[in-house]
């Protein structure tokens, strides 16, 4: 019995310092007390370079998706679809949650207009 007790101590003692609810500060400079959770990022204050503050991040769970060509980085196409100011955002609903976002550049729109680069067999 003294050894589940002072096992239930330690773990107790355990979880406290590695889910130790974290201080976050607010809007006006107060502070909360927000649980810890996988996501370092989820509920932090977001702020602009000069320091204003632009809101508070939410983690979305949804995948992130880019359209590109076949040999294209991923990370390379999304950073530039991501600063096309006339790139697309396709949001895939699944239920009432978005499921996915698929970002498209303005670059491989108009590949797409005008169609796979081929050739047909007779035309050989």
């Amino acid at each position: 019995m003294m050894q589940k007790t002072i096992g239930m101590y330690i773990a107790n003692k355990v979880k406290d310092e590695i889910f130790r609810p974290q201080q976050v500060e607010d809007d006006e400079g107060g502070v909360q007390y927000v649980e810890q959770g996988s996501d370092p990022l989820d509920g932090e204050l977001i702020r602009d370079s000069s320091g204003t503050v632009l809101g508070r991040a939410y983690r979305v769970p949804a995948a992130v998706y880019v359209v590109a060509a076949s040999n294209a980085d991923a990370d390379v196409a999304l950073e530039t679809a991501l600063n096309d100011p006339e790139h697309e955002t396709i949001i895939h609903w699944e239920g009432d949650e978005i499921g996915a976002l698929v970002f498209v550049s303005s670059a491989a729109r108009a590949s797409a207009a005008t169609g796979p680069g081929g050739f047909r067999a007779d035309d050989v």
